[in-house]
């Protein structure tokens, strides 16, 4: 029997680790809000009742933190407009948009704004990740995630300011609300990997365009 929240999966038999006090094992689910886990080993063990929405959300959170202490470095963006009309094209191409956790409360929010922007959400839901409320969150977050390589080329820039971080494994991350917003609102950007290329052309600056092209196409 196992049980899962906010994708952090318990099993019975399995070891997790607790902030203050160490690794556990659970031992039984006494109900669907709480499990029975047994912390050390030996003559020095310990029973104790965890709630499991606490412990999901001590291992996510960990986990966030992990992932944010892997990304190598933050990259300094600067570049003409023509240049980042082009790497907007590279995005198009070769990125997917997502939301990398967003919490419940403000779901809705967000679906009444992407869909003023002619956008179906129905068959999106495998890009969005929604937390619980009282999951330690200050906000959702819009991501961009670009492949290894992404920046290997001379034309590529961003607007100033704009958060992209190189992770160890090469590829790219766009952490950027505004941004992201921009693409979707501006340029008829959609979740996932599959862009318009018709629609975005024709919301691109017409003295852009050929910039946008060459983007797309490269």
């Amino acid at each position: 029997m196992s049980v899962k929240v906010l994708g952090i999966e318990f099993d019975i038999g399995n070891k997790y680790e607790h902030n203050k006090w160490g690794e556990y094992t659970v031992l039984t689910f006494i109900s669907n809000d709480k499990m029975e886990v047994r912390f050390g080993e030996g003559e020095k063990s310990e029973v104790k009742n965890l709630s499991i929405q606490l412990a999901a959300n001590m291992i996510f959170n960990n986990k966030c933190s992990l992932a944010k202490s892997l990304n190598r470095k933050n990259i300094i963006i600067n570049g003409s407009e023509s240049q980042i009309a082009y790497t907007i094209g590279r995005i198009a191409r070769l990125g997917c948009l997502c939301i990398t956790g967003i919490l419940d409360s403000k779901f809705e929010a967000f679906k009444i704004r992407y869909k003023k922007c002619g956008n179906d959400i129905s068959n999106k839901v495998e890009n969005i990740t929604i937390l619980c409320d009282n999951a330690n969150k200050w906000g959702a977050e819009y991501t961009i995630q670009l492949p290894k390589g992404f920046n290997s080329n001379e034309c590529f820039a961003l607007p100033e300011g704009t958060n992209i971080i190189e992770n160890v494994d090469g590829s790219f991350t766009i952490n950027d609300n505004k941004f992201w917003w921009c693409l979707v609102e501006k340029f008829g950007f959609i979740l996932g990997k599959i862009q318009d290329m018709a629609i975005i052309y024709n919301n691109c600056p017409k003295e852009l365009r050929d910039s946008l092209i060459k983007g797309i196409n490269n």
